[in-house]
């Protein structure tokens, strides 16, 4: 029943339990994650403090320094970024790694913890196609956190920004947000009982 409310806090928790021995690592890539999506937010801010010296002063003598430190961080942004995403992705590639082979390691042992009467009864290719099913399943989840982790930081951000310049529009967004965690909830107890 777990599954059927969050799929997405049942594969994080699953995931945070066989990464036993290595959640320190988690905890580090996590955040680095996150300042690399921190980064990755910057370029629009750059992109548009750039235009807006253009705007007011031109392309002038004057404004070019000031231009072309913009021009040199924007294209720092993207080295900035790999320099935190790049070590997280191995860290998180390794964690998966981990994390599949401890859930496995289980679900033998459950098994083979079963009388041999139970063996007789149930298929052997069934049950190993469930064992891999399972494991690639949580494998998959743990190699792209990175991806809920952008989502997340993308959404707050965003949603903090909008907020900020005007605060009816953040609870109007507030409002849509809570609303489309409602459906997708929804939308997912009916498609993980058919999973």
């Amino acid at each position: 029943m777990a599954l059927a409310q969050n799929p997405v806090l049942y594969l994080t928790r699953k995931m945070w339990k066989y990464s036993e021995g290595n959640r320190k690592k988690v905890a580090l890539y996590f955040c680095l994650f996150t300042f690399a999506n921190l980064i990755n937010l910057l370029e629009p801010l750059v992109m548009a403090a750039f235009f807006n010296v253009v705007q007011q002063q031109g392309i002038t003598s004057a404004s070019m320094p000031t231009l072309l430190a913009y021009l040199v961080l924007f294209f720092l942004l993207t080295p900035g970024f790999w320099l935190f995403h790049g070590p997280s992705r191995v860290m998180e590639r390794h964690n998966a790694f981990l994390v599949r082979a401890h859930y496995k390691k289980y679900l033998l042992d459950g098994v083979l913890a079963y009388p041999p009467e139970w063996h007789t009864d149930h298929h052997s290719g069934d049950t190993i196609s469930r064992i891999e099913k399972g494991t690639h399943a949580l494998y998959s989840y743990t190699e792209d956190t990175f991806q809920v982790i952008e989502s997340t930081v993308r959404l707050v951000v965003s949603f903090a920004v909008l907020a900020y310049f005007n605060i009816w529009a953040g609870g109007i967004v507030a409002v849509m947000i809570a609303i489309t965690f409602i459906l997708i909830m929804q939308f997912d107890k009916g498609l993980v009982l058919q999973y």
